[in-house]
């Protein structure tokens, strides 16, 4: 009696096939859709056969930092520095001249490739009447 393959089974081919894509640097989520799979699924069986697969690559901090543009404050009330992100330079300072009434102190804005100190923040604010 030939019984059915079970849908979702590894067979030898595709463990194969699955070493073979691990040895060839490829991540998680390539190979999870090549086997038409979960991420999950595939973690496990890389574990039950005793491989490690790469994770996704993380952005480094200076290609976070250019994907937008961020202002830097320090929040006095509560002493951490935090930051906020945006889409275009005017809505950062816009933004970066509202926060800077209530007492946070603006310590920079930043976007790709420029840097504005608090002191260019507050003379743009000045300048804008904002």
């Amino acid at each position: 009696m030939v019984g059915k393959r079970r849908p979702g089974r590894f067979t030898w081919k595709n463990e194969r096939e699955l070493i073979a894509m691990v040895m060839d640097q490829a991540t998680a989520p390539e190979i999870a859709a090549k086997f038409k799979t979960s991420v999950r699924t595939i973690e496990r069986k890389a574990r039950a056969l005793g491989i490690s697969i790469k994770k996704r690559p993380e952005k480094k901090q200076s290609q976070k930092m250019s994907d937008g543009w961020f202002f830097r404050y320090l929040d006095k009330q509560h002493n951490a520095k935090q930051s906020r992100s945006f889409s275009t330079k005017e809505l950062a300072l816009r933004k970066a001249c509202s926060y800077s009434r209530p007492g946070l102190a603006i310590t920079s804005v930043e976007g790709p490739g420029v840097r504005m100190t608090g002191a260019d923040v507050a003379k743009w604010c000045k300048d804008h009447r904002l």
